[in-house]
């Protein structure tokens, strides 16, 4: 008897690895996926023709975001960071290795999802593995928000600070209960960490 539930620990086991390795694989598509878009969006705003008028209020847009490192709400509130930015090890399985190019929060059942700065909303899109995603510019900044069940804006919307942009599952799984959150200046991965209030 003692060797059958070893033999059924070690199946369960091999099961949740192949799972945990397949969800590692479609993350890492979804995030190739996203880091396309990130510089289909640099180059689209590279390339555009603007007036000095609109050249300024980018500028100024870029500063002020600049100013409030380290003073940025959560996109989410009452959020918890459950997964790091950065190449890290797995918490639960060794020999697994994650690199996020953002940080994931978790929340509650269907948490509104808010911008985190004044901006434009330049492209609202589908990652398989990262649900729906709503990107921001604000200035020479990105942010992407993924992971949403719904989404609350479209593209060209304007959106102030706190603003609604989505919200996060009403699964009562709360594994899915998180947001993928990633901040670009431009086409340059920054840690978001270094830039929401702590």
């Amino acid at each position: 008897q003692y060797q059958t539930s070893v033999n059924k620990l070690k199946t369960q086991e091999g099961n949740l690895n192949r799972e945990l390795r397949t969800r590692r694989d479609q993350i890492a598509k979804a995030q190739k996926r996203i880091e396309e878009i990130i510089a289909e969006e640099a180059r689209r705003s590279t390339g555009q023709v603007r007036t000095a008028t609109e050249q300024a209020q980018i500028t100024a847009l870029s500063g002020k975001f600049d100013e409030n490192k380290g003073r940025l709400p959560y996109p989410v509130s009452g959020g918890v960071i459950i997964d790091r930015y950065g190449t890290h090890p797995h918490p639960t399985q060794p020999g697994l290795t994650i690199n996020n190019k953002g940080v994931n929060i978790a929340a509650g059942r269907s948490a509104e999802v808010t911008a985190i700065f004044e901006g434009s909303v330049t492209k609202v899109f589908s990652v398989p593995g990262l649900n729906n995603c709503v990107m921001l510019r604000h200035g020479n900044y990105i942010t992407l928000y993924a992971n949403l069940a719904a989404v609350s804006v479209k593209t060209g919307d304007k959106v102030g600070l706190n603003q609604r942009v989505g919200r996060l599952s009403d699964s009562p799984n709360n594994d899915d209960n998180y947001l993928h959150f990633e901040l670009w200046r431009e086409t340059t991965n920054l840690n978001p960490e270094q830039w929401l209030r702590r």
